[in-house]
């Protein structure tokens, strides 16, 4: 087996979309046009479909169906499997099994020109080869802000390819007693793996690395401001001479370390520590003020915007890992109003117009997870400002819009299946 997870430095150019738009909805049918307002019902109907630059909208929902894409794009035109925007999309694959053979709940084999962006990928298994977004004998794949949970195999795993993209995704609870890595790329040359957030491993059993290097072919690797947290074998490890092959693996913060395998190593200009997320339990990896991650970062080759999309460095040095610390967003429960709120509720911010300041304040009626963000006119997402778990009560939050050119916001909230939005105003 040959497997490696990293980073190469390759340029990639956003897709253009010349095709068709579709949707997709839990109450639409297949038999229909697949218009907004006449949706299809599954994913699976739309990979049957749809051919070179369509695009694919997926509204809010759970899907449990095993996709396998069917047709290919071109230079150009890729096909878009992608959220709707601001919508939740769960493609979930508890309830039956994958086949017993190197697979995915998200297939995509032997068709190229492909963008998958923002779904949420969930029990994939049982088998030991089971992956959340399983890639093969393909190229000109793009894998971006998608979320992988609990998936037996990777969370995201590409084999017999070139020309793959991964970025700003989330891999959470990958290698699950299966096999690979959290993320695996093999026999594949021409990718960029970046802004990706690989953390809680399983059990590892028959893996469980957070990054493992170990073909002898690769030459100019780097592996650079990372967060590796808690995997259970090791953090980074090797079986090549990274001398040789112009490895650097440099400036990664580095919590768990095992000191059990030879392998097994730091990298130079490290950091070791809790990284001191906002809430792991609640799947919030903002960064706390006492981050040992803060202004420790290389800016060599550094992006200029987090996994939020803000721009970064903030303070003229760069964090290590997904997110920039800003301090731009505080929640606090409005503990004076002492009650339970009796229904969800979304408060028009005040001041507003306003700049740079305003308050947001929303009733969480019974405990859920609370995800609020601001687009702008186009839909574009421009800030996350919050993705956690909430119990019932009265809360505010303090939003402050450095970073945004002034203009007409949307905001946007959704608790539990409860969704609403207002628009706001930044001045100059």
């Amino acid at each position: 087996m040959m497997t490696l997870t990293l980073l190469l430095g390759v340029v990639f150019v956003t897709p253009l979309v010349y095709g068709d738009i579709y949707y997709v909805a839990p109450g639409g049918s297949d038999a229909n046009p697949g218009t907004e307002g006449q949706p299809w019902l599954t994913i699976q109907h739309a990979a049957e479909t749809v051919v070179s630059g369509d695009t694919v909208y997926i509204k809010a929902g759970t899907y449990r169906e095993h996709i396998e894409l069917q047709n290919s794009g071109s230079p150009g035109h890729y096909i878009v499997y992608t959220a709707y925007p601001g919508d939740v999309v769960t493609i979930d694959g508890g309830g039956f099994d994958l086949p017993d053979w190197e697979s995915g709940l998200f297939t995509v084999e032997e068709v190229s020109y492909i963008r998958i962006s923002g779904l949420r990928i969930i029990n994939a298994g049982p088998n030991d080869n089971n992956a959340g977004i399983y890639v093969d004998n393909t190229h000109h794949i793009i894998i971006e802000n998608n979320t992988t949970y609990n998936t037996t195999s990777s969370g995201i795993g590409v084999w017999n390819s070139h020309n793959i993209l991964i970025d700003g995704n989330e891999v959470e609870l990958a290698c699950n007693d299966g096999e690979q890595e959290c993320i695996t790329v093999a026999v594949t040359d021409t990718f960029e793996i970046t802004n990706n957030h690989i953390h809680h491993g399983g059990p590892g059993t028959n893996g469980g690395e957070g990054i493992y290097i170990e073909n002898p072919d690769c030459k100019h690797i780097v592996v650079r401001n990372n967060i590796f947290s808690q995997n259970v074998l090791y953090q980074i490890g090797h079986e090549i001479d990274l001398g040789a092959q112009d490895v650097i693996i440099d400036n990664n913060l580095i919590d768990g370390f095992r000191g059990d395998l030879d392998e097994e190593i730091y990298g130079s200009d490290y950091m070791e520590g809790d990284p001191k997320f906002m809430d792991i339990s609640g799947s919030d990896f903002h960064l706390q003020g006492n981050s040992p991650a803060i202004d420790n970062g290389s800016s060599v080759d550094a992006p200029g915007e987090d996994f939020d999309g803000n721009p970064r460095p903030v303070g003229g040095k760069y964090d290590i890992g997904a997110y920039e610390y800003r301090d731009q967003t505080r929640v606090l429960q409005d503990t004076g109003k002492n009650r339970i709120p009796e229904k969800f509720r979304l408060s028009q911010n005040y001041p507003n117009p306003f700049n740079p300041e305003t308050t947001i304040r929303f009733h969480v009626k019974e405990s859920c997870r609370v995800m609020l963000r601001v687009y702008d006119l186009l839909g574009r997402e421009v800030a996350s400002l919050i993705d956690n778990h909430y119990h019932p009560g009265i809360y505010q939050l303090e939003f402050n819009s450095i970073g945004l050119a002034s203009g007409i916001y949307i905001y946007k909230i959704r608790m539990g299946d409860f969704q609403a939005e207002r628009r706001m105003v930044v001045l100059e």
